[in-house]
């Protein structure tokens, strides 16, 4: 479940999706550790939602995230479902 306590990540992940649509809010979730600095939880697909574990890592993850969101839409799909299948 990670090291974060599970009500709280669940809470987390409510307020972060908070205003999709009710299918990807009701969405089976997947929670990946992904090294020391944050956890994702997956939402069956429709999204996900990553948690940085400590303050430091505010920064570099809108870094990437700024990154990942000037690829074109079909790039961007691409790389995402290639990343996925390497860590799952």
């Amino acid at each position: 479940m990670g090291t974060i306590e599970s009500r709280t990540l669940h809470a987390l992940v409510d307020a972060a999706i908070d205003g999709l649509p009710p299918g990807t809010q009701a969405a089976p979730r997947s929670i990946v550790d992904i090294g020391s600095a944050h956890t994702v939880v997956l939402l069956d697909g429709a999204a996900a939602v990553r948690i940085g574990r400590d303050p430091g890592t505010a920064a570099a993850m809108r870094k990437r995230q700024q990154l990942v969101d000037s690829i074109p839409e079909s790039q961007a799909v691409t790389r995402a479902n290639t990343w996925l299948r390497e860590r799952l």
